[in-house]
This record gives structure tokens, C-alpha cells and sequence, in this order.
């Protein structure tokens, strides 16, 4: 129990850090850069997270059969699973990387309602972000790694330190007479790094790795199990950016700019309770594999309960004051209009947060086309919708 609530906690502080230094430094860049200037940033974030539709999320897998092998001591599969993810992630890295530059001309002059005079730094821009991409896909698997032992506790430490650290330098760039070309100069030096120290730790971790070509078998179960996770990621990459991308293709960069700033607000605050919860992930499979139902029945349980009360007092709260929020962190034009947004965003989300324990748990059991099917079915009517 005293592991799990390190891990947790740790886990919590390892996103509550980077996300108060983003709300504190989102109105400064906001001010500098403009409306549609913020709004192209976004739409930028938006097209390059939203492309990772592609990561079939072997992280899901990766996670699920390095705690189940390393619970029972399986070196060998264990070693196999981990060789699967990288060879999968540098593959996904890569094809991503070359499939967004050779598309960012058409995706800026002809998709998006970009001004004429954007356009050119829009191009840049997702050239560059491309090559975030890449990074950013390995930066993602050997960040699971760890978490898979219930080493949350290193994983967190370092996000909270490149987390911290890119929007304080966003801000530096922007004073110093800077734009958003060079912020995504930094986010992807920023990303290289963060990859480098997570393999030099994952190397320390994992000691007796051996490495192996992963056998047929185990390749086909860590897929299927992660075929069904994709379902949930596709889900999940929805709900996160297919809204700005549709405002962004209907509406132009400043009502995506309108948009976005309150959606902020509450998925910075949600998403650090998500991270107190997703711990539960790798302590379920592990507890499976061991038999310790009663052990997994009361965490499940009481772990919900928490969450349910943390979440609702969180999202009630930014409802009650959502105008007067957004008028002193931002100003009155955005609180005028955001405010409703703001309400209804943070409603969506509260209800949504009560699947997070069971579909991680349904997933730790291996039950992931269960949560995965769900998970799509909610993303093609919230598409639909939207």
C-alpha cells in the first residue's frame, strides 16, 4: 500500500509541476504571440499529437507484459518485450517523422484556415515539429519502462524537469524577440534530451537485460493485447484533438485560440488526478499474475472512491468561479466568451474520469478489447458531434 502511494504521488507531482509553470506562463506567451499566433501553435500540437494515430500503443502492451514477466521472473520474455517496443517505436518514429514533413505544405495552405501571410512559418513550423514527433515516440516508450517496475517515482522526476523547464525557456525565447518557429526548435531539442536520459536509465534499471529478437509468440500476444489498447489510444487522441483540428478547419486560428485556453484550464487540473490513478495499471497486472484478488478488489475500490471525490471537487470548483478564473489568469474578452466553454468542458471530462480505474484495471487483466471498444464507440460519437 505504502509503495503504491509513493508511486502515485510521485506520479502526481511529476505532471501538478510542469502544469502550474504552463499556467502561469500561458498568459505571457499568449500576449506576445497574438491570437493567431497562439491558435497556429495549437493547431500545430494539434495535427502532430493527432497523428500518432499511427502508435498502435505497444506502451499499453509493453507495460501490461514487463510487470507480468519481471512478477514471476521471466528475465528472457521479459528482455523480448522490451526489444519488440523499441524496434516498433523507432520504426513509428521514423515513418511519422518523413510522412509529416513531406505533408506540411498541403496541410498548411489548403486543410486549415491558416491567413495567407501564416502560411510560409506554418510549413516551417510542422517541419520542425516532425522531427519532434520522432523523439517524442521513443521519449514515450522507454518513459513506460520504468513505470512498468513502479519506478513512477524517476519517470516523474524527469517530467517534472523538462516539463518545468520548456515553458520557463518558451518564455525566455518570446521576451528575447523570438516566435513559435524557435519554441519548436526547443521542444524537440528538449524531447532528444529527455530520450537520451530515459535510455541511460532504463539501462540501469533493467541490469540483466539480454538482449533478443522476440519469438512469434510472444510478438503476437503483446500485439493483440495492444491492438485492442490501440482502440483506446485512438479514443483518447480524439477526445484530445480533433475538436481544435475541426474549429482550426471551420473556424480560423482565433477561435481555436477561444477554444483552447479554457479547454486548458481543466484538462491540466484532470489530467495530474489521471496520473495519481494510471499507477493502478501496472499494480493490477502484476497483482493477477500473483493470484492476490482480494488485494486488487480493495484497490480497485478504494481507489475509485478517491478519485470520484477528487475529481468532483476539482471540476465543481473551476465551474463555480470558470468566469472569474479565466478573467485573472487571462483577461475579460477570453472570460466573456470562454466561460461557458469552460463549464461545459470541465462537465464532459468529470463524467469521463469515471472510467479511467475501470478501464485501466480491465486493461492490467488483460481484458483490453473490453475498454478498448468502449473507448472508440465514445470517440466516434464525440467526432460526430463536434
Amino acid at each position: 500500500n505504502m509503495s503504491f502511494a509513493r508511486n502515485s504521488f510521485a506520479n502526481l507531482l511529476g505532471g501538478a509541476v510542469p502544469a502550474i509553470v504552463m499556467l502561469v506562463t500561458t498568459p505571457y506567451m499568449l500576449w506576445k504571440l497574438g491570437a493567431v499566433d497562439y491558435g497556429l501553435l495549437t493547431l500545430i500540437s494539434a495535427i502532430v499529437g493527432y497523428f500518432s494515430f499511427i502508435d498502435i500503443n505497444l506502451t499499453a502492451g509493453s507495460i501490461k507484459y514487463v510487470a507480468q514477466f519481471r512478477a514471476c521472473g521471466d528475465i528472457e520474455r521479459e528482455s523480448q518485450t522490451i526489444v519488440l517496443g523499441i524496434i516498433i517505436y523507432a520504426a513509428i518514429g521514423i515513418f511519422g517523422a518523413a510522412t509529416l514533413f513531406a505533408f506540411a505544405i498541403p496541410l498548411s495552405s489548403g486543410l486549415f484556415s491558416i491567413p495567407l501571410e501564416h502560411q510560409g512559418e506554418a510549413v516551417r513550423c510542422l517541419q520542425v515539429a516532425s522531427l519532434g514527433f520522432a523523439f517524442g515516440q521513443l521519449q514515450q516508450y522507454f518513459n513506460s519502462l520504468p513505470q512498468a517496475i513502479q519506478r513512477f517515482d524517476l519517470t516523474a522526476r524527469f517530467e517534472a524537469i523538462f516539463g518545468t523547464l520548456v515553458p520557463i525557456f518558451s518564455v525566455v525565447i518570446l521576451w528575447q524577440g523570438g516566435g513559435i518557429y524557435e519554441m519548436l526548435l526547443l521542444r524537440v531539442a528538449s524531447s532528444a534530451l529527455h530520450t537520451l536520459v530515459l535510455v541511460i536509465v532504463c539501462r540501469r534499471l533493467f541490469a540483466e537485460f539480454r538482449f533478443g529478437l522476440p519469438c512469434r509468440a510472444l510478438t503476437r500476444t503483446v500485439m493483440s493485447f495492444s491492438g485492442f489498447s490501440y482502440l483506446s489510444k485512438i479514443a483518447a487522441l480524439t477526445y484530445a484533438h480533433a475538436d481544435r483540428l475541426i474549429i482550426g478547419a471551420f473556424l480560423g486560428m482565433e477561435a481555436v485560440t477561444l477554444y483552447s485556453v479554457p479547454a486548458t484550464v481543466i484538462n491540466r487540473f484532470l489530467g495530474i488526478t489521471f496520473r495519481l490513478s494510471s499507477v493502478i495499471f501496472p499494480t493490477s497486472s502484476a497483482l493477477a499474475e500473483h493470484g492476490d484478488w482480494s488485494r486488487l478488489k480493495a484497490l480497485y475500490f478504494e481507489g475509485s472512491r478517491y478519485m470520484v471525490y477528487l475529481n468532483g471537487a476539482i471540476v465543481l470548483t473551476i465551474l463555480l468561479f470558470s468566469k472569474e478564473i479565466l478573467h485573472y489568469w487571462i483577461g475579460p474578452v477570453i472570460a466573456e466568451q470562454g466561460w461557458v466553454i469552460l463549464t461545459l468542458i470541465g462537465l464532459a471530462i468529470l463524467v469521463d474520469s469515471l472510467t479511467n480505474i475501470p478501464s485501466m484495471v480491465n486493461d492490467g487483466l488483460g481484458h483490453s478489447r473490453i475498454s478498448g471498444l468502449f473507448a472508440i464507440g465514445r470517440a466516434l460519437l464525440a467526432l460526430a458531434l463536434t
